[in-house]
């Protein structure tokens, strides 16, 4: 990743100065900035899009990856409603 210019980004201190402050600051459990990837990913799959689109928003060369890896959040869901109300807690931090 590059910042400003041609320098390139400190993730480590970014993630020590923003990231992690911002997401304490919304409330938000201790979480990795791949989390958000494994979070989009599964919302992604759970509106319907097809994984073939997922997988090319995420850079991914191969859809089975992308499906192997990223929508677990709904793997054993048995329906909308039991999907539903585990987004809900997951979102909430209840579940």
């Amino acid at each position: 990743m590059w910042g400003r210019g041609s320098q390139p980004r400190d993730m480590a201190s970014f993630y020590r100065r923003r990231f992690t402050p911002a997401a304490r600051a919304v409330g938000l459990a201790p979480m990795r900035v791949h989390d958000l990837r494994h979070t989009y990913a599964s919302l992604m799959s759970h509106q319907g899009h097809r994984m073939v689109e997922i997988s090319r928003w995420m850079g991914h060369a191969n859809v089975a990856f992308t499906a192997q890896t990223y929508t677990h959040l709904f793997e054993d869901a048995e329906n909308e409603a039991e999907r539903s109300a585990r987004l809900d807690a997951a979102f909430r931090g209840t579940q």
